[in-house]
């Protein structure tokens, strides 16, 4: 076996040759190919050995296991899918834009990418370097493993690529599945906030991890389940279930778990380092006089991380054609089996950032995307998923870089908390605490009692339950970045029983967290693990922590005052503003706001961009608590490591709001104010709207329309008495997008339909007119809208007449077959503002006497505040009203479906409308044309473009046809071909049930006389 090419690696001239086997671009590998370790991964990798060219005196030629040289791995291609196909166009591109490697042979299989697509872009591609490192296809390989306690064999081609373990003792790699979930994505991109929760929602998940700490294979779910007898197959999987349970944060720390590199070199001390005669304690300081302990290792790894994730976030912005990447992988590697030396030729810095590598693979469900192959159409079907897959490398570094924060630039830890957690079957909850100051001095040997709540543990003879803790200050040699560190060793506990368990609270103050993990040991009153961690202290308090991490994030200080760099590390700095602590004990049911994060991540990330992290604030370091967390399995329950973390939950601020008020979490207003535009996160992410019309005096004052209601108390679960309310409602999600669409439906929802009511034309051309008032508490916007003379003046009485012709429906049924209670109105009235304030003449309901509290609201409606005056009319507003608007004497809301105009037709009068009197608009939609956006211009809310509509028609229309559709698949069908109508016909289907199940019956006869089964 070996790898062939279909050209020679080393001619750069772009010409195509017949495949031929080249001396220079052939190797041969030892048969058979054994498999190696994968950490977890479903595919299977094979170790491969080149022989060596046979020289006189030697024997067959091929290189012994142990020898030197390049290191390779093999990947079936039967599992990798079209991964040959893409790793064929990375390897013809490196080759034409001078980033190969010596040794690239190419299998000729696939679609080859021409070289003439190469031309108009001689820029390399940065993120390509951090791919594995493909070499060709290896056919016909023999390939062995062990499954079930046999030795099994097969025959396959291989992918051939350069080792990632290459140079490593122990590897240790931490795999990472990021990018969409799937090829079809049922969103859009928003923004960038939109966009990072959609890319929460989809989710990093750890799918391997080879060589984990201790901690990780002990909470393997076949411990107490028999597994052993499972088969090798299914014990594979179901240790990869804890992995995948596994938060980003938790990951990440654990991978960055170094003790067991620093136990085995203390284990093999060199013979210098021996006196006969010398306590264990003197032999450890002259390990460290030589070797770096496993928090500073930690450190230098962790900086590299944040280093090399900078530049792969660098690279991937840098890609000039969005790439639609399904489920690829992020490998994070690092030596987990050799000290680092302290001293020798080769600084720690420089030793630790060569066994530290990130490589992007698995292409299993994607595609290399270059500029002049893809269309308009494909770039802008990339666009989202290419925008989640930033974010989540984004978030990696993220992560990354607030542990790096909170573990390393800590100043003095103050306080130790003690978590012990019982775990059955994966779930842990806490079972007693304790706590311990480290500022008031500590002995080395502490027993610590525990407490359950408030309360002191004791066991059923009445003694209490305590955990014994050998706590130390360790000083550390030249040359360090730490003064010190706090050395916590976990010897047992004493008098513990199982039983009822309780709730942590995190602790106050601090602004620092750091946490281990220990092994499990079995439940017993007198639990043993002899573990040590340990929590540095940095020795440097002139803002060298911070420069250190600004040059890991890519942002060389551009002051050099010390104060400056420290400032930014502060409470209130650009950095660790948006570095939020992450209580690591998802136990306790205690996850992050998905949106909060999200914010953070995208604010850190876009000031990473723009080179602005270093900006400087007014706070300094601050000193912090510690938290020591274990855990205990049962049956068989076992005790992770202690945790030092402190504890301070400052959540990630949203970004620069141009001096608008605080903020509640998510970014969203938390004080109430009249503007004449909402904010944009506001008018994003609101809850309810609604529209109160109003209208001017000739003496100055203004009445506002308002209905006499039963308000519905949910809380008492009946209708409130009869009081003033405000026409308003609920947001429906997911399909009503900007506040004027949910306020219009709602007055139309809470006024009923009689030919007088104003149709969505008309309310929309008033609202720019208006303002808004912003209720924080219910997330609520109030469009305050001006009704010009002669419209809805007698609305009262013809609501009144209406009312009295016929008895009104208690509910109605919507179209996708939703009851929708209708509101206990008794009348509408025109209010006048004196009758509000400075207290209201008949009663209010808490809504509406909430928003009376709003000081710019009461300046309204005594007169003392003119809109026109406070808030200028904007440009750019859309049609205006005519005149010729006569109370709704024309009765055009037949079934003349669109082909009428003016009175006869589906019009409304002689008002000037967008839709040119043909059909009726969309309800949760604004008419066509698109009108201006009354609020703050975020990107959410311009009008998208034409395929962006029919990819919302279509998502809506398939709701309402699924109910009347035989199965999925035909309403799936039926939705295709009625997005083929015209856009009048395709609207009237939106809004009209009766036309929507005609036009369904007539698509499933079409679909019968076509031969599908109905």
């Amino acid at each position: 076996m070996g790898v062939t090419s279909s050209f020679c690696c080393t001619d750069r001239s772009g010409i195509r040759r017949q495949s031929r086997p080249l001396s220079t671009c052939y190797v041969d590998f030892h048969k058979p190919a054994e498999v190696t370790q994968q950490g977890g991964a479903q595919a299977r990798l094979f170790r491969l050995l080149p022989v060596v060219a046979q020289q006189s005196g030697t024997g067959n030629g091929r290189r012994s296991l142990g020898s030197g040289g390049p290191e390779w791995l093999g990947k079936d291609v039967s599992s990798s899918f079209n991964e040959v196909d893409f790793y064929n166009e990375v390897l013809h591109m490196r080759r034409w834009l001078q980033q190969d490697p010596p040794l690239q042979p190419v299998p000729k299989l696939g679609q080859q990418v021409k070289e003439e697509e190469y031309e108009t872009s001689q820029t390399p591609w940065g993120i390509i370097d951090f791919m594995v490192s493909y070499h060709g296809l290896a056919r016909s390989c023999t390939c062995s493993w062990v499954a079930d306690g046999r030795e099994r064999h097969r025959v396959a081609d291989l992918l051939v690529f350069r080792s990632p373990f290459e140079g490593l003792a122990r590897p240790r790699m931490l795999h990472l599945e990021l990018g969409p979930r799937s090829l079809a994505l049922q969103a859009r991109h928003e923004n960038e906030v939109s966009t990072g929760i959609l890319a929460r929602q989809e989710g990093i998940f750890v799918d391997g991890f080879l060589s984990p700490p201790q901690s990780i294979p002990s909470e393997g779910p076949t411990l107490d389940l028999r597994g052993w007898s499972w088969g090798d197959n299914t014990q594979r999987r179901a240790k990869r279930l804890p992995l995948q349970r596994l938060h980003l944060a938790e990951a990440l720390n654990s991978l960055l778990d170094l003790r067991a590199a620093i136990a085995e070199e203390r284990f093999w001390p060199s013979e210098d380092s021996v006196v006969p005669g010398q306590a264990a304690t003197s032999r450890g300081d002259i390990f460290l006089q030589k070797f770096l302990s496993a928090a500073e290792y930690s450190e230098l790894a962790l900086r590299a991380f944040v280093s090399e994730l900078t530049k792969l976030i660098r690279a991937v912005e840098e890609v000039p054609v969005p790439q639609k990447w399904v489920q690829s992988s992020l490998a994070l590697l690092v030596e987990a089996g050799v000290a680092p030396p302290r001293v020798g030729p080769i600084q720690p810095e420089i030793w630790v950032a060569s066994r530290v590598k990130i490589q992007i693979l698995g292409w299993s469900k994607s595609r290399l995307s270059l500029p002049e192959q893809t269309t308009a159409d494909e770039r802008q079907d990339h666009e989202l998923p290419w925008k989640i897959y930033q974010h989540h490398v984004g978030r990696v570094l993220w992560e990354s870089a607030r542990l790096y924060f909170h573990n390393f630039c800590a100043e003095e830890w103050e306080t130790l908390k003690v978590h012990i957690y019982e775990i059955s079957k994966g779930n842990s909850t806490v079972l007693c605490t304790g706590t311990l100051n480290l500022c008031d001095g500590v002995s080395e040997s502490c027993t610590l009692q525990l407490f359950r709540g408030e309360k002191a543990m004791e066991n059923s003879m009445g003694w209490p339950s305590q955990a014994l803790l050998t706590v130390k200050f360790l000083a550390l040699p030249e040359p360090s970045h730490f003064a010190g560190l706090w050395q916590v060793r976990v010897d047992r506990t004493e008098n513990l029983e199982a039983g009822k368990t309780t709730s942590s609270q995190p602790l106050p103050g601090g602004r620092h967290s750091m946490s281990h993990r220990t092994k499990e040991a079995p439940a017993a009153a007198q639990m043993s693990w002899n573990e040590e961690v340990e929590f540095p202290v940095i020795a440097d308090k002139d803002g060298a922590a911070a420069e250190r991490l600004l040059q890991a994030l890519g942002q060389p200080a551009r002051s050099t005052t010390p104060q400056a760099l420290a400032d930014s590390m502060g409470p209130k700095g650009s950095v660790a503003k948006h570095l939020p602590p992450l209580v690591m004990l998802p136990e306790e049911g205690k996850k992050e706001d998905v949106r909060t994060a999200s914010i953070g991540q995208v604010a850190f990330i876009s000031e990473l961009r723009a080179g602005q992290v270093q900006e400087a604030s007014q706070d300094v370091l601050g000193h912090g608590h510690s938290r020591f967390f274990l855990k205990m399995e049962a049956p068989g329950a076992m005790f992770p490591a202690g945790n030092m973390a402190m504890m301070g939950m400052t959540p990630p601020p949203p970004p620069a709001q141009n001096g608008f008020g605080s903020m509640q979490p998510g970014g969203l207003s938390s004080d109430a104010y009249v503007d004449k535009h909402l904010r944009p996160l506001d008018a994003e992410h609101y809850s309810a709207a609604g529209l109160l019309p109003y209208r001017k005096r000739s003496d100055g004052g203004v009445e506002v329309l308002l209905a006499r209601e039963k308000p519905w108390n949910s809380f008492a679960n009946d209708y409130d008495p009869i009081a003033w309310n405000v026409f308003g409602g609920k947001r429906v999600s997911r399909q009503e997008r900007s506040v004027e669409v949910t306020a219009v439906r709602c007055f139309h929802e809470a006024v009923g339909d009689f030919p007088e009511v104003p149709p969505d034309e008309i309310l929309h051309n008033l609202i720019p007119t208006g303002f808004y008032l912003w209720y924080p508490l219910g997330k609520m916007a109030m469009i305050l809208a001006e009704v010009p003379d002669g419209i809805m003046d007698d609305l009262p009485s013809k609501f009144a007449e209406a009312k009295e012709a016929g008895p009104s429906e208690e509910y109605r049924i919507l179209p996708m077959g939703v009851k929708k209670w209708k509101k206990q109105i008794e009348q509408l009235e025109w209010v006048p503002g004196e009758d509000l304030v400075p207290e209201a003449k008949f009663a209010v309901s808490d809504l509406l006497s909430n928003m009376l509290k709003v000081s710019r609201f009461l300046e309204f409606l005594t007169g003392t505040l003119d809109p026109a005056e406070a808030f200028p009319k904007s440009s750019g507003r859309p049609q205006p009203v005519e005149n010729g608007y006569n109370g709704g004497k024309s009765k055009g809301r037949g079934k003349s479906k669109g082909k009428g105009k003016g009175k006869d037709g589906k019009g409304f009068g002689k008002i000037a409308s967008p839709m040119l009197n043909k059909g009726m608009p969309m309800m949760q939609l604004a008419p066509a044309p698109p009108m201006p956006m009354y609020t703050a211009p975020p990107p959410s809310f311009q009008p998208g473009s034409e395929e962006m509509q029919r990819q919302m028609h279509g998502e809506q229309l398939y709701v309402l046809v699924l109910p009347l559709a035989p199965s999925p698949y035909l309403a799936q069908k039926i939705t295709g071909m009625l997005l083929e109508l015209p856009p009048n016909e395709l609207m009237l289907n939106l809004t009209d049930r009766e036309e929507l199940q005609h036009r369904v019956q007539e698509a499933l006869e079409v679909l019968k006389a076509d031969g599908v089964a109905v």
